[in-house]
């Protein structure tokens, strides 16, 4: 009777350690599976951070160069609509603003202002200015406009088409030239027309719908219940 008493006794500890350890094992092994699962989410939410951020370094990259493309083009049409107003202040023979150092205007510019016809200047260097606009986009501009809002105000609007990388705008860029009224300013010189740069912005770039996705307004409560 002791001897079987102790035999149960001993078959009970067996699966009472046997149990413990088995259970630990499984604790384990799903503490592992978990740190695995978690460890792959980590690496996946790394992995598309690392291409967001490179899809914003080469956008914000491509960006700046067509900011400095633009830039480079607006420099050299401001340079090219001071060159042009001297070229027609030189076609009607009359002296440049700058050619007394004391800055008093020479007694022959007077007399030179009374007798030039201002409105036809004016329009000389309007049609000029047009030319030159039409040759640079031709040879160095991707686009360019020029348009006249009114007599005294030309707005150059000056475009880059989009590049070839997919989700990239183009660029715009606007300058409004105001055309002096009168021959002379308030020192006695000839005027000249004043530059402003009035628009200088990316565009978005262009999006491409699906044939055949309807688009619908979703209707709630039809009915008008409450």
């Amino acid at each position: 009777m002791r001897r079987r008493l102790k035999k149960r006794m001993k078959e009970r500890k067996e699966m009472f350690f046997t149990a413990q350890s088995g259970s630990a094992s499984v604790l384990v092994i799903m503490l592992a599976l978990i740190l695995i699962v978690f460890g792959v989410f980590a690496m996946m939410t790394a992995h598309s951070g690392l291409a967001i951020a490179r899809r914003n370094a080469a956008w914000t990259q491509r960006h700046y160069d067509l900011e400095g493309e633009a830039a480079a083009i607006t420099w050299r049409v401001s340079g090219m609509l001071a060159d042009t107003w001297e070229e027609v202040l030189v076609a009607n023979e009359l002296e440049q603003p700058g050619s007394r150092t004391d800055g008093t205007p020479p007694p022959s510019q007077v007399s030179q202002s009374a007798a030039v016809d201002w409105p036809n200047l004016l329009e000389q260097y309007r049609r000029l200015v047009a030319y030159r606009l039409a040759e640079m986009a031709d040879m160095q501009m991707d686009a360019a406009q020029a348009t006249l809002s009114d007599e005294d105000t030309m707005i150059i609007t000056l475009a880059l088409p989009p590049p070839e990388e997919p989700g990239m705008g183009g660029f715009r860029a606007e300058i409004q030239v105001a055309l002096p009224g009168t021959p002379l300013d308030e020192q006695g010189l000839f005027s000249r027309p004043v530059q402003k740069i009035t628009a200088w912005q990316s565009l978005p770039a262009e999006v491409e719908y699906i044939e055949g996705v309807e688009f619908r307004d979703v209707e709630v409560n039809p009915s008008g219940d409450s």
